[in-house]
């Protein structure tokens, strides 16, 4: 007999790999020889519904809170001690995501090589493929999001 013990952080270390709180019940549910309590399911629900809905940026050295749910980012502006951190009101917006190059890849390897090298022909090719991804920004994945800043006096409640 196998007895586990589910905890926030046990489930917000289960999502953070990509797990849904849907798959996480199915899963007790399939496995399990007696019904799942209604208190575990609620439980799980409640910790696991807003997980990743919201987020913290830095742009141009200013913070947002961000979120593609409009409700949900009204409720944090109404929250007592949120609330009183904010600049303004509440914001729709386009955000775009531009792909880096993670270091340690194959791409990240061929960047190095090209700035390394420098003949002629490789210049040539560097300046062509740098005005290539001029070209691919505007290709980057664009979403609408709501957001509002934080005061910058505010940073550290």
């Amino acid at each position: 007999m196998h007895e586990y013990r589910f905890t926030e952080h046990s489930l917000y270390a289960a999502l953070s790999v990509g797990l849904r709180g849907e798959d996480i019940i199915r899963a007790l549910e399939k496995l399990s020889k007696t019904p799942v309590p209604e208190s575990v399911i609620e439980f799980i629900d409640r910790h696991t519904k807003s997980y990743g809905k919201v987020r913290l940026v830095l742009r141009q050295n200013q913070f947002f809170v961000e979120s593609d749910d409009p409700d949900l980012i009204m409720m944090l502006q109404r929250d007592p001690v949120i609330g009183e951190c904010a600049t303004g009101n509440v914001e729709s917006g386009i955000r775009r995501n531009k792909a880096a190059v993670i270091q340690g890849t194959n791409e990240a390897k061929a960047v190095q090589q090209a700035q390394s090298r420098s003949d002629p022909a490789t210049e040539q090719a560097a300046l062509i493929n740098s005005l290539r991804d001029e070209d691919d920004e505007d290709d980057q994945a664009i979403e609408h999001t709501n957001y509002f800043s934080i005061a910058s006096n505010k940073r550290d409640i």
